[in-house]
């Protein structure tokens, strides 16, 4: 058996965080130390494992760089310049325990995630649901459907919103959000499916160019980079770029750094984009500002809300699975049920009398504040589950030839790279519903597709 050589990068961040963070620092108590020692833990564990997955890509990867770059590398620079975003004390006991509860989940996942993709490594080929049928629908009726959809999209979003998304935006606690969001989602999904299918059909030589070039043309107008949330943008072009299997993805860590600078570089500043043009030109006056502010600040703040996470179940106890059946039923509007609990995020800081409350939560703090320290950890073995799983599938079904089979869960997991790291960053709440719509909406274009016609 072929030995992995340790991965020279690796070694670089290792021993550059060292002399940043460990080296000159002197903490005034003990336990300050250990927090930069578990801090320095985690970046050398998380890191690690992001080089050591022989993929070019994978769920697997993302869940390593999510926890590399919001649990540690970005809370370590906020906890030694004393920035806590969105204010308000937090003790270093708790950020020790939330260290070491981190570092205890990163246990849980490598253990669970090493069984089920040992278990799962011969599962069965998926097949290619490509036929004479698909292809006479995909490009007669489908193409009707696509435009259909896209001016739909214009209609719903507004002529004047499709260019960016500053201005006010309906809150998720408003009684038309729910239907609001799932129409969006609908029409968001079934467009991304099409362009997928479309990328992966040109790839494979069964559609023309000039179809290829149109559908991402119109495409790309209706999910403007400006005019959506990040997550969503995130989630549409790196699916597009997966995908098309460009050659840079194909390398075994090119999808790594290009993940690494859009978060960040491209993650900071397409958040001014909720400001509005004029707003957001003013801010890019000064750009230094504009990363200070995103890492030090809002942006980064998932860290932070984990520690909220511990601080609010230490003073009141958890949930009791009550967040956790908001988020199952997330498609139930507010008039329906008026005790719907609102986003993990929003509950917690709405404890603390923050007027603010659109503000992340982990998925990890979503197990911790419905069930405790044991919910968190049961919520990260199931999602080392998903990730081993979904991974093999994925990669079973790259078998079948040089480009992506016509195959619906293969498909769909170009989108879900992007929306894991969403999920990861949370809340969960909104995450998932959005995760399931874009799921169903896109099986539902599938299946009309793939179900055969008569061509006599």
């Amino acid at each position: 058996m072929k030995r992995r050589r340790i991965h020279p990068v690796w070694v670089l961040i290792v021993v550059s965080c060292f002399f940043i963070f460990v080296l000159p620092y002197k903490g005034e108590t003990s336990t300050q130390n250990y927090v930069i020692y578990t801090f320095f833990l985690n970046i050398a564990v998380s890191s690690f494992f992001v080089f050591e997955d022989p993929r070019p890509y994978s769920l697997n990867k993302i869940f390593w760089l999510f926890n590399f770059s919001f649990f540690s590398f970005i809370p370590v620079c906020q906890y030694e310049l004393k920035v806590i975003p969105w204010g308000n004390n937090i003790s270093d006991e708790t950020y020790l325990a939330a260290n070491i509860y981190i570092l205890i989940s990163f246990i849980i996942y490598k253990i669970i995630h090493f069984f089920f993709a040992r278990k799962t490594g011969n599962i069965r080929r998926p097949e290619d649901e490509i036929s004479q049928s698909y292809l006479l629908k995909f490009t007669t009726q489908g193409r009707l459907i696509f435009f259909l959809l896209c001016a739909a999209m214009v209609a719903v979003i507004g002529f004047e919103k499709l260019w960016i998304r500053g201005g006010h935006t309906a809150s998720q606690d408003d009684t038309n959000g729910t239907i609001s969001l799932l129409v969006e989602q609908f029409l968001r999904g079934c467009i991304l499916y099409y362009t997928l299918s479309t990328i992966i059909l040109y790839r494979r030589r069964q559609v023309g160019w000039f179809w290829f070039v149109t559908v991402l043309v119109f495409a790309f107008l209706v999910n403007f980079p400006l005019s959506t949330a990040r997550f969503y943008v995130a989630a549409f072009y790196i699916s597009l770029a997966v995908a098309y299997n460009f050659r840079l993805f194909k390398s075994s860590h090119g999808f790594t750094y290009v993940f690494l600078i859009m978060l960040m570089v491209i993650f900071p500043l397409a958040g001014l984009a909720r400001y509005g043009f004029e707003k957001m030109n003013y801010l890019l006056e000064d750009p230094l500002s504009v990363f200070r502010n995103s890492f030090l600040a809002g942006d980064f703040d998932t860290y932070t809300s984990f520690c909220r996470a511990i601080q609010y179940v230490a003073d009141y106890g958890n949930t009791g699975g009550r967040q956790l059946l908001t988020v199952l039923l997330f498609f139930v509007p507010r008039s329906v049920w008026p005790d719907k609990a609102v986003g993990s995020g929003a509950f917690i800081y709405g404890q603390m009398r923050y007027e603010f409350t659109n503000i992340s939560c982990p998925f990890i703090a979503e197990g911790y504040i419905n069930f405790g320290f044991i919910g968190s950890m049961i919520f990260i073995a199931l999602l080392a589950v998903l990730v081993a799983v979904y991974d093999n599938y994925y990669w079973k079904a790259k078998e079948i030839a040089a480009y992506l089979p016509i195959n619906y869960p293969a498909i769909y997991y170009c989108v879900f790279l992007g929306l894991l790291f969403f999920m990861l960053r949370g809340d969960l709440l909104f995450s998932f519903s959005v995760i399931t719509g874009l799921f169903a909406a896109g099986y539902v274009f599938n299946k009309y597709l793939v179900t055969k016609i008569s061509l006599k």
